[in-house]
């Protein structure tokens, strides 16, 4: 039983160095160099080159590459991410700042260790929706008409309009007069 408790508070001790999760669930965070950790990352754990981190990935025999743990360090502290699918999230965390253009970025546990399907949710309702979904406003019909797909076997383009709907035909008329292309 002593044992146990030893080991249980060394958890809790780890846990609480390192800058992770604390076991009430507050959320924690650390300041990272988004360059630096990503080559990091890439180096330490994306041992096939891919840019992806992915089961696929092999352990190096004889070293610490590809183990599926990771050590993010920062000068606030260190924080271990393990496992496949917290170091692909860990990947993409770093990307997306990459393509902000960020050289720093605080990285948030909760992110990096958020459940897959809470993940996907927030990342189609965040990320992807808007690319995901078309409008049928003024702005929304010149994006979608001036798509290539959209053209038909003579070359125009066509909206479709309900014959009872005079709201709809008057609104594509107007907006059809302001767009002449």
């Amino acid at each position: 039983m002593r044992k146990i408790l030893i080991v249980l508070f060394l958890i809790l001790l780890a846990h609480s160095v390192t800058g992770d999760v604390t076991p009430s669930g507050s959320k924690a965070s650390l300041e990272v160099e988004v360059q630096k950790m990503l080559a990091a990352l890439e180096m330490d754990e994306d041992t096939d080159g891919d840019k992806r981190i992915t089961v696929n990935d092999p352990h190096v025999s004889g070293t610490e590459r590809g183990d599926k743990r990771f050590w993010l360090t920062a000068e606030a502290g260190a924080m271990e991410v393990s496992g496949t699918y917290y170091l692909s999230n860990l990947l993409q965390e770093l990307s997306l700042a990459t393509e902000a253009g960020l050289k720093n970025v605080e990285l948030e546990t909760n992110r990096i260790f958020e459940p897959p399907v809470d993940r996907i949710s927030r990342s189609i309702r965040e990320l992807y929706w808007d690319g995901l979904t078309r409008r049928i406003d003024e702005a929304g019909l010149v994006k979608i008409l001036s798509d290539e797909k959209t053209a038909s076997v003579d070359g125009l383009r066509h909206v479709y309009v309900p014959a009872d709907d005079q709201l709809a035909y008057k609104y594509l008329t107007n907006v059809a007069k302001n767009h002449t292309e």
